[in-house]
């Protein structure tokens, strides 16, 4: 009967580290780097607002629209600094004019030993900005994961520090850093999210998409 039990904790222990190692044990930092320094220049739902203007680099004589401008100007960030670029930010979600005004990019966290993800934006606000909401969706491997929303004087709560939303938000040129831990308890795999930022009149002040594999 022993002979049974002890054959039946092993098979547990067995089952136990092959999910681990299957789903929960990351790869090196510089291997999760290497994998999303390769992922494609525009997370699936973003249409490339000036990709028929910026046909390999050439603009055959035409004006460069700001669009393109701000595109190539983050773009040229990223490969200044070496940095591995996860995601996008724009004034606004949809549309051909809306202008590229930060990056997401993925970087070592010398607190965890893991990674984490650092946010750059520049952002001009036209009015007083004095409340608003956050919503925010993600998927995990195509399905959804999250969808939720909160207001934004209040959204960095539980985040932490430095906290850089501190209401009322004055009109003007503001330039934003924020880094974010990845939890080592995600699974491997494919996270995609979605985030926007409304003012109290539903105005979009700012959207980024993100995707990255661990």
């Amino acid at each position: 009967m022993w002979k049974k039990v002890v054959a039946g904790i092993i098979m547990m222990i067995v089952i136990v580290i092959s999910v681990y190692f299957t789903y929960f044990h990351h790869p090196p930092v510089e291997d999760i780097l290497a994998a999303n320094k390769a992922r494609r220049s525009h997370p699936k739902d973003v249409n490339c607002c000036c990709c028929e203007q910026d046909n390999d680099g050439e603009d055959y004589g035409s004006e460069i629209s700001p669009e393109l401008e701000a595109k190539r100007r983050w773009e040229k960030f990223i490969v200044n600094k070496n940095l591995v670029s996860v995601g996008e930010i724009y004034t606004k979600c949809e549309g051909d004019d809306r202008i590229m005004i930060g990056q997401v990019v993925l970087l070592p966290d010398p607190q965890t030993g893991g990674v984490m993800t650092r946010t750059f934006a520049n952002v001009t606000l036209e009015n007083d900005v004095t409340g608003g909401e956050v919503r925010v969706t993600s998927e995990y491997n195509g399905r959804e994961l999250y969808n939720s929303k909160w207001e934004l004087c209040s959204a960095e709560e539980g985040l932490p520090e430095p906290h850089i939303i501190h209401c009322p938000i004055s009109a003007g040129q503001k330039a934003y850093v924020k880094d974010l831990p990845i939890p080592s308890y995600l699974p491997k795999g494919r996270f995609y999210s979605k985030a926007w930022v409304l003012d109290t009149e539903g105005n979009t002040l700012g959207c980024s998409f993100s995707e990255f594999t661990i």
